[in-house]
């Protein structure tokens, strides 16, 4: 049964890459309602058209593709909500005109997460049509919402019975059945500006769970000649951290500065990456603002209620762990395991009249509570004078290794790569935490590069085959009468 499933995958998968380049067409970012609607629709659609059992919650934010028969459920969890694009013009293509380069799927959310959507479709399609013989229900998730504040999955909980057990394609192979916690913290500030220097924009970011790749920063001053001295200062700056080698990425080439009239332009381009690997990217953010504040203690630029904006933020320069913020990193293990470090990041900044809003994202290892979390940002507001808000948050997942589910998917994986699977971390967060025994389960394999949130986000066609064969022999295994 397996081999003929297999020969239906590889005569399919240009099909497969043709729906993958259509689904990543739909520009679903994640606040996009209507259009992950749309892109939702389009898959239940197909689903139905091809006889599957086909449902979705009352709020039309997660659908359901189910085949089989059984007392047993798998639950496999994607979703069709992405990222925004970060800097657009970083893209060789068109971010939502799915392109075929070569080996190369490229377009947002190749591999995060329509990539995978695509993959476990197509194999419940060829399960289906093939008539397998089931003993275990097969149920395809699909939210809309995982990008953001994951509402999707608390309305399925409410319309639907969970799944016994299952994975989500939405991270790195092999078997993560740990990840670490997740949250959104908002900072506002109160702030006043300098009668001869006005700030007129100020921003970096436009994804909670992405480093910013990209910084905007416009001052509008009192003459032209305030605005020349501003740009020749901001070139000394960067002139001299480049003499000195600074680290961060390379800060001076990644720095434009302007001086139009009385309007002063610096443009950070840093580089993104997921925020839960901050060491991967090189946060715009952060660029912003270390020169900013040379050029405040040359100009005084800021008021003293926006310098000490300036001041939080550079606690951040060089530092993922939180330690800055007093977060304790000196205990690394749950039950043996390694769980990691904490990782505190900025990665919305957004000045708007008298206020300036900070998105830090946290994920946090078992240890750390939402009442840790509290009770840090607490002790900082005084001092920084901000309020804050947490949101979106979510526990650290830990799984045992000993479900009896886990040795099928290891065998897959090992007959498909030839490379030993094992448990690991996730230092990300995925739906695996939203309903009960899921772990987050490829599809990137070891050592490839993971571009998701990143500028020309793509999958390589064969790693998508490669991935799509280890869970077609995982569900036929598992789910399919021998």
């Amino acid at each position: 049964m397996i081999d003929q499933l297999l020969q239906c995958l590889q005569e399919e998968k240009n099909d497969m890459i043709k729906d993958l380049v259509e689904l990543i067409g739909f520009q679903s970012i994640t606040a996009n309602q209507a259009e992950n609607r749309l892109a939702l629709f389009w898959i239940l659609e197909k689903a139905a058209q091809q006889g599957m059992r086909v449902s979705h919650t009352p709020e039309e934010d997660c659908g359901v593709i189910e085949i089989g028969q059984g007392e047993e459920t798998i639950g496999i969890l994607t979703h069709v909500d992405v990222v925004g694009v970060g800097d657009l013009q970083k893209w060789e293509t068109d971010p939502f005109t799915g392109t075929v380069n070569g080996e190369w799927i490229i377009g947002r959310g190749a591999v995060d997460d329509k990539g995978p959507t695509i993959v476990i479709y197509t194999i419940l399609r060829l399960m289906h049509r093939l008539n397998l013989p089931m003993k275990k229900r097969i149920r395809l998730i699909i939210g809309t919402q995982e990008e953001s504040s994951w509402t999707d999955m608390a309305h399925f909980r409410q319309a639907f019975t969970p799944p016994d057990y299952g994975f989500t394609p939405d991270g790195d192979f092999p078997v993560h059945h740990m990840e670490k916690g997740y949250a959104d913290v908002q900072l506002t500030f109160d702030v006043e500006q300098q009668p001869a220097y006005e700030i007129i924009t100020l921003t970096a970011g436009d994804s909670e769970n992405t480093i910013p790749s990209s910084g905007l920063l416009v001052i509008k001053t009192d003459t032209g000649d305030q605005c020349r001295r501003l740009s020749r200062q901001a070139q000394q700056v960067i002139g001299s951290r480049q003499a000195k080698a600074v680290p961060m990425g390379g800060i001076p080439s990644s720095v434009g500065v302007r001086c139009e009239e009385n309007r002063f332009q610096l443009n950070a381009k840093g580089i993104s990456s997921h925020s839960s690997l901050p060491q991967k990217g090189v946060n715009a953010i952060s660029l912003l603002v270390e020169i900013l504040a040379e050029l405040d203690q040359k100009e005084q630029l800021l008021h003293p209620s926006f310098r000490r904006v300036m001041d939080f933020i550079q606690l951040f320069n060089g530092c993922h762990d939180g330690s800055t913020l007093g977060f304790d990193n000196s205990h690394s293990l749950y039950q043996g395991e390694y769980m990691g470090e904490n990782s505190v990041v900025p990665t919305v900044f957004l000045f708007e009249e008298d206020k300036v809003k900070l998105n830090l994202n946290i994920r946090h290892r078992y240890g750390v509570s939402l009442q840790d979390l509290e009770r840090e940002f607490q002790a900082l507001t005084q001092k920084y004078g901000f309020t804050f808000q947490i949101r979106n948050y979510q526990d650290p997942l830990y799984v045992s290794r000993h479900l009896p589910f886990f040795e099928k998917m290891h065998q897959a994986y090992e007959y498909v790569t030839g490379q030993k699977s094992e448990f690991a971390l996730a230092d990300g967060t995925s739906y695996a935490k939203a309903l009960p025994n899921m772990v987050s389960w490829g599809p990137i394999f070891p050592g490839e590069t993971d571009t998701c949130h990143q500028e020309n986000e793509r999958i390589h066609i064969d790693s998508l085959m490669k991935a799509a064969e280890i869970y077609a022999r995982y569900l036929v295994a598992d789910a399919v009468k021998s």
